[in-house]
C-alpha cells in the first residue's frame, strides 16, 4: 500500500507538470496547433479513469471504516482484559483451598498469560493505527488525483474542443444574437469546429456510433408511425420534410451535446444518481405517453377511431372535460424535446467546476428548451384536429395560415 501511494503520488507530479507546462506554453505565446494538439493529447493519456478511481476511493473508504472498527473492539477488549485479570486475582486470593506455595506459580502463570495477551493486543492496536494511518493518507491522495484529473479535464475542454488553436476565436466572448451568427457564418471557423467534432468523435467512438445509430433509426420509426396510425394527406403537416429536418437537427444537436461533453455527464451521473435516475424515467415516461396520447388528441389519426358527425363534434367541443383532456394531451405531445433539451442543460450545470464550453452549453440548452417548447406548443395547437380545431374553435382562415408558416417557424427557431 506504501508503494500504490508513491505510485499514486508520482502520479499526481507527472499530471500537474504536464498541466502547468501546457498552461505556461498557452500563456507565454501561441504554440503551432499540432504541438498544442500533441501536448493535450499526451495530458488525455496519463489521466485516468475517473470512474475506477471512485471505486477505489470508495472500497479505501470502506476498508478504513472496517480497520477503525477492528481498532475500537481490540482496544474494549484490551480494557476488559484488564478488568479481567483483576477480578481473576481478587478470586484467586480468596480461595482457601490453595496454599501459599501452590497459589505463587498459579498468579504467575495466569499473569504471564494475561502479560501475553496484552503485549498480542498493543501489537495489533499498534499495526492498525498504522495501518490506518497508510490507508487514511492513500485515499487523500487518490482524492487530489481525482480533482486534479476533473482539473485537467477542464483543462482540455476549454482548450481541446472549440478552441483547438490560437487562431480560433472566443466562443464564451459572443454577447448577442447578432454576435454569434457572425461567429458562425465566418468561414475560417469552420474548420477547427469540424476537427472538433472529429476529436471528440475518435476520443468517444463506442458512445457516438450508439448515439448515431439511434438518430438513424428516427426515419424508419417515423414512417412506422406514419403507417399504424393510418395518416391521410391532409395530416402530411404532422409528418412533412421539414419536420423531419427538424427531428434530425435536434437529435444530431443531442448527439453533439452528449459525445463533446461525455466527461461532465459522467461525473454528474456519478454524483447525482437519483437525479439521472428520475430524469430517465419522466423522459420514458414522456415516450409512453407519446405514443398513447397521439391517436386520443388527434382522433382522426387512429384508423379504428370512428367518424363522428357535426353535432358530435360540437357536443365534445363545448364540454369542459374533453377540452381540458386534450389540452394536457397537447401539452405531453409538446414537451418531450423541451424536456430532453433542458434535462440536458441541467446535467451540464450540476458541476459548476466544469469547462466553461459545457457550462455554455448548458445554459444555451436551458434557453434552448423553452424555444422548442413555445414552437411545439403551437405546433400541436394549430395542426388539424388540434385543439384549435376541435375546441377551440378559431378562425380557419387563422389556422391555415399559422399551419402553412408553421415550417419555416420550425425551422427559424431550430436555427436560434
Amino acid at each position: 500500500l506504501r508503494q500504490q501511494t508513491t505510485a499514486v503520488q508520482a502520479e499526481i507530479d507527472v499530471v500537474v507538470a504536464q498541466l502547468n507546462y501546457i498552461d505556461g506554453q498557452v500563456q507565454a505565446g501561441t504554440p503551432a496547433s499540432i504541438e498544442l494538439q500533441s501536448e493535450l493529447q499526451k495530458l488525455r493519456t496519463l489521466l485516468r479513469n475517473p470512474y475506477s478511481l471512485r471505486r477505489e476511493l470508495s472500497v479505501r473508504r470502506e476498508e478504513n471504516r472496517r480497520v477503525t472498527g477492528l481498532r475500537i473492539r481490540l482496544e474494549k477488549e484490551r480494557d476488559e482484559l484488564t478488568d479481567l485479570n483483576a477480578a481473576v486475582g481478587q478470586e484467586l486470593a480468596q480461595f482457601s483451598e490453595l496454599s501459599e506455595d501452590e497459589r505463587v506459580p498459579v498468579e504467575a502463570e495466569l499473569a504471564e498469560l494475561f502479560k501475553t495477551r496484552r503485549e498480542y493486543l498493543d501489537g495489533f492496536l499498534a499495526e492498525s493505527r498504522a495501518y490506518l494511518t497508510v490507508v487514511r493518507e492513500y485515499s487523500r491522495l487518490l482524492e487530489s488525483l481525482l480533482s486534479t484529473g476533473d482539473q485537467a479535464r477542464s483543462f482540455l475542454g476549454a482548450r481541446g474542443l472549440l478552441m483547438q488553436s490560437a487562431e480560433l476565436p472566443q466562443v464564451k466572448d459572443v454577447q448577442t444574437v447578432k454576435e454569434g451568427l457572425h461567429w458562425l457564418s465566418n468561414v475560417e471557423n469552420l474548420r477547427p469546429n469540424l476537427e472538433a467534432m472529429l476529436q471528440s468523435l475518435r476520443t468517444h467512438p463506442y458512445v457516438a456510433g450508439v448515439l448515431l445509430i439511434f438518430v438513424l433509426l428516427l426515419l424508419p420509426a417515423r414512417l412506422m408511425l406514419e403507417r399504424r396510425w393510418g395518416v391521410d394527406e391532409r395530416h402530411r403537416i404532422a409528418f412533412s420534410p421539414w419536420a423531419l429536418v427538424h427531428i434530425l437537427f435536434l437529435s444530431g444537436l443531442v448527439l453533439w451535446v452528449l459525445v463533446s461533453n461525455w466527461s461532465v455527464l459522467e461525473i454528474a451521473v456519478a454524483d447525482h444518481p437519483v437525479w439521472v435516475t428520475v430524469a430517465s424515467v419522466i423522459t420514458l415516461g414522456f415516450l409512453i405517453l407519446r405514443s398513447t396520447v397521439s391517436p386520443v388528441v388527434l382522433p382522426s389519426l387512429s384508423p379504428n377511431q370512428k367518424s363522428e358527425t357535426m353535432a358530435e363534434k360540437l357536443k365534445r367541443a363545448h364540454t369542459f372535460r374533453p377540452t381540458l383532456w386534450a389540452i394536457f394531451h397537447t401539452i405531453v405531445l409538446s414537451s418531450y424535446s423541451a424536456w430532453v433539451l433542458w434535462a440536458l442543460g441541467y446535467m451540464l450545470l450540476l458541476d459548476q467546476s466544469a469547462p466553461e464550453y459545457s457550462l455554455s452549453v448548458g445554459f444555451g440548452l436551458e434557453r434552448a428548451a423553452a424555444v422548442f417548447l413555445l414552437l411545439n406548443v403551437i405546433r400541436q395547437l394549430c395542426r388539424v384536429d388540434g385543439l384549435a380545431d376541435e375546441h377551440f374553435e378559431w378562425p380557419e382562415r387563422t389556422v391555415l395560415h399559422i399551419r402553412k408558416h408553421l415550417n419555416w417557424f420550425i425551422l427559424l427557431g431550430t436555427i436560434l
